[in-house]
């Protein structure tokens, strides 16, 4: 099977670039165990940045990630904080449940906050 990882980006309160490195690190998570995954987030980011591309555009974005969920077998949603207001989530969501496909949930891991919590201090003390 292969995986389309969901995450909240537009509406995740922690910001688009942690947004992004949760993203990234839930993908290689899953496939380090062995899961066949696509990120839209993890690939999307750095593409917008450096191709000087509106990241926030959202109906740009649903037309290039239209196609990857197409051709997905199932999702899999990160529940980073803002996955539930997420525009973009819920329109994957029901996507994949219109098309049948396997809609999972995935909590975030639980060092993923102390991260969070290390790198805030880290750029508060200017490290």
């Amino acid at each position: 099977m292969i995986w389309y990882l969901a995450s909240p980006y537009t509406k995740c309160p922690l910001g688009q670039e942690a947004a992004f490195s949760e993203a990234a690190e839930a993908a290689a998570a899953l496939m380090a165990a062995g899961l066949v995954v696509y990120s839209p987030i993890a690939h999307s980011h750095p593409v917008a940045t450096y191709g000087n591309l509106d990241a926030l555009d959202g109906a740009f974005w649903l037309r290039q990630n239209r196609p990857m969920m197409e051709k997905m077998d199932g999702l899999i949603v990160l529940k980073l904080p803002g996955w539930e207001e997420s525009e973009g989530v819920q329109i994957e969501i029901d996507f994949f449940r219109r098309n049948e496909k396997p809609v999972v949930f995935a909590e975030v891991p639980p060092n993923a906050e102390a991260r969070r919590r290390d790198s805030r201090r880290s750029s508060v003390l200017g490290r």
